[in-house]
């Protein structure tokens, strides 16, 4: 009988990616079904845990760290099995002292082992690094004391020791692990903490594994070495329960305990290990896939799942390229592995050629857990609002595609045609594509002076940062789906060329209409909610969101020409761009008469304030002196650098635009491109989180003026 299903595919094959089945929904229109089921019949979801149990029962897993360098070539040579080409593996050196832009490295460390035993008022063991590696603080230095455990609550509070003699002794803390420390160790000479779990109450044996030192580098500390230099001392971490019953027995008499660690911190390498899979030609950009090796002494599957999932990704797309079953993209797909963040910046610092040599990055963090146990659901976040491209909606789609083919309505006219694994679930797959946020490779990566259009893949994990984030909480069959997606994307993005642009328009415009009208839904209620004295201001910002809104569909629809566009593709793209300016025109007309209901008269065109147009007036230039984000709330780029730089270790509380999120201020910094006025980009932060003060960004960029990030000149007219 004659198929039409299969003539369809056959020509898709011949002449592009696009194929518009309606009969078989559960894949993208934009990608041939042939080439999808390759990939689907290829892909495991058992593989990738292989490697994963391989890595976490055998090196110790910080980088930098001997055990960091070992994973690094047991990951080059399971790329070289898998027949990648141009495998190498580049060290990037750390000391723990020195800067690569506003990034401090960090020293390597290695823990050994380490042991907190109860001696009185009985013997009994309380926490062995040989049982589980998580219990041991990262950076925590050898040592061999013997102490009356003192109880200071929180730990966290200046008030919490009042009272208490704690020099050279070993506390208890329930608060925060890395504040704790700072307060009983650096401030008052304790000897160590030991740190109680005070989450998963359901949980009780979970061990806490919290490392040392993020929040205190918000205070511009770093974890290997106090304010003066003194050593970090130890932290061991035990769990709820036995915090809680240790608790009790110090109210009725003292406990003494005794904690041994052997550790080591000293010069290392962040090893960066690459391998390819050649495009057909070599001058295009290239598709790049990230995923970080330094799991930190835990159970491993925050970071790890990630690893087992690009290098089943790679051996995938490989075989069936070698075998016939693909095409050989016409563009390079390179897959890398490093220390989170730190070598996804590190290469451009050593290899500013680099720059202009990817089209696309995809971070995959974690990835493939069982969701019922994590409770949790695969996310992809899209760029954020300072670099719209086509890449999010290409992400999108793809998510959408998997996500509907295994939603749980089970109606084949929904597209309902699930993956599963043998070893795996059979549950559905839950998901949600987000928004911006960090952090992951992608935050550096599509930074603003880095600028590479980035999306990240994972799977929120309530497990993080104990024991119990391994293997049993991932699902192959949520993992086999996470390969299927991936590697479907990075295909299509590496293959397509100008002749795919008319059948993604479709796809772009379906996603921007439904973005401009949650946008025109988010400025109505502005408006709605305001009195007559308030509206002015109101009205502002609402037609902010929708003009921001627009711009950024504009922008996202012209970044296809970075693949390049015929005559005949140009105008396809510019006819959906004049079909959103369409719809943004009725949006803004809707709104104004709105506006007009709630003032009882017609309303003029808002106009900024004086202290907005003020800032009018100057526009930003970033600095190539310091690339990468300057991220005050994170002590691996930004808060040491810039408590050294200023002598003022209180480093959000030098920017009071910091309070309000971890973001706003990040992107504020990737607006600034050397056009656009602080006006244009307080507009362009206020949209995209929520309206914030002219004062606040001034202040912001003549504070980064000061530490050389930015310089900041007058406007010219013609910008305007």
């Amino acid at each position: 009988m004659f198929d039409k299903r299969r003539t369809v595919a056959g020509v898709a094959l011949a002449s592009g990616l696009a194929w518009a089945g309606f009969a078989d929904a559960q894949m993208s229109s934009l990608f041939a079904k042939a080439w999808f089921e390759a990939i689907r019949a290829e892909a495991s979801g058992e593989l990738p845990l292989v490697d994963f149990r391989q890595i976490v029962t055998r090196f110790s897993g910080f980088s930098p760290s001997k055990g960091g360098d070992q994973m690094a070539e047991y990951i080059a040579g399971r790329l070289r099995e898998n027949g990648l080409e141009s495998v190498t593996i580049e060290g990037f050196p750390a000391d723990g002292s020195t800067f690569f832009w506003a990034f401090l490295t960090e020293p390597a460390w290695e823990g050994e082992s380490a042991t907190l035993t109860m001696v009185k008022p009985r013997v009994e063991r309380l926490s062995d690094f040989a049982v589980h590696r998580v219990v041991l603080g990262r950076y925590s230095t050898s040592a061999d004391v013997t102490s009356e455990l003192v109880d200071v609550g929180s730990g966290m509070r200046p008030e919490d020791y009042e009272g208490k003699d704690v020099k050279g002794r070993i506390v208890l803390v329930s608060g925060e692990p890395q504040t704790a420390h700072a307060e009983a160790v650096w401030r008052r000479g304790a000897a160590g903490i030991v740190a109680m779990r005070t989450v998963d109450p359901d949980e009780p044996t979970l061990v806490s594994g919290p490392g040392l030192g993020n929040r205190t580098g918000v205070r511009g500390e770093v974890a290997w070495r106090g304010p003066s230099g003194e050593p970090p001392g130890f932290m061991i971490g035990i769990s709820m329960r036995q915090g809680q019953e240790l608790r009790a027995l110090m109210q009725r008499q003292p406990v003494v305990v005794h904690a041994t660690v052997k550790a080591t911190t000293g010069s290392g390498e962040y090893k960066q290990v690459e391998g390819v899979i050649p495009g057909t030609d070599p001058s295009l950009k290239e598709i790049w896939i990230k995923s970080h090796t330094n799991y930190r002494n835990t159970g491993g599957g925050n970071n790890l799942t990630g690893v087992g999932a690009t290098l089943e990704i790679a051996r995938v797309l490989q075989k069936l390229i070698r075998e016939g079953k693909l095409p050989r993209p016409r563009r390079t797909i390179r897959f890398m592995y490093s220390a989170e963040h730190f070598g996804s910046t590190y290469q451009f610092y050593k290899h500013p050629e680099r720059l202009s040599r990817p089209l696309t990055f995809f971070s995959v963090d974690m990835t493939g857990f069982n969701q019922e146990k994590v409770d949790g659901a695969f996310r992809m976040y899209r760029t954020p609002h300072s670099k719209p491209h086509f890449l999010s909606d290409v992400g999108e789609e793809f998510v959408h595609a998997v996500g509907r083919a295994n939603a749980s309505s089970g109606r084949p006219s929904d597209g309902f045609d699930p993956t599963f694994a043998p070893t795996g679930s059979q549950d559905p797959f839950r998901y949600y594509v987000d928004e911006f946020w960090a952090p992951s490779d992608h935050e550096e990566m599509v930074e603003g002076s880095i600028g590479i259009p980035s999306l990240e893949f994972g799977h929120p994990d309530r497990y993080i940062g104990t024991q119990a984030d391994d293997l049993d909480k991932v699902d192959a069959t949520q993992m086999r789906r996470s390969v299927l997606l991936i590697a479907s994307a990075a295909y299509y993005l590496a293959s397509m060329t100008s002749t795919e642009v008319p059948q993604l328009t479709t796809v772009m415009s379906g996603y921007a209409q439904a973005r401009i009208g949650r946008d025109a839904t988010r400025a109505f209620t502005i408006v709605n909610g305001a009195t007559r004295t308030d509206l002015p201001v109101a009205y502002r910002e609402a037609l902010n969101v929708l003009r921001q809104s627009i711009t950024r569909e504009r922008a996202t629809l012209q970044s296809l020409s970075e693949i390049g566009l015929t005559v005949e593709a140009e105008k396809v793209v510019q006819r959906v761009v004049k079909q959103l300016e369409g719809v943004a025109a009725a949006n803004d007309a809707a709104l104004r008469d709105r506006a007009a209901v709630v003032a009882g008269s017609q309303v003029a065109e808002p106009r900024p304030s004086a202290a907005e147009q003020q800032l009018d007036q100057w526009v930003p230039v970033r600095s190539d002196a310091i690339r990468g984000p300057v991220n005050l709330w994170r002590p691996e780029y930004g808060s040491v650098w810039v408590a050294q730089k200023t002598g003022n270790s209180d480093v959000l509380g030098q920017v009071p635009l910091t309070k309000r999120g971890r973001f706003m201020a990040y992107e504020a910094l990737n607006f600034a491109d050397g056009r656009r006025t602080l006006l244009d980009i307080r507009d362009a932060i206020s949209a995209e989180y929520v309206p914030v003060e002219a004062t606040e960004v001034e202040q912001y960029f003549r504070f980064l003026e000061r530490l050389g990030v930015v310089s900041i000149a007058p406007a010219r007219r013609s910008e305007r």
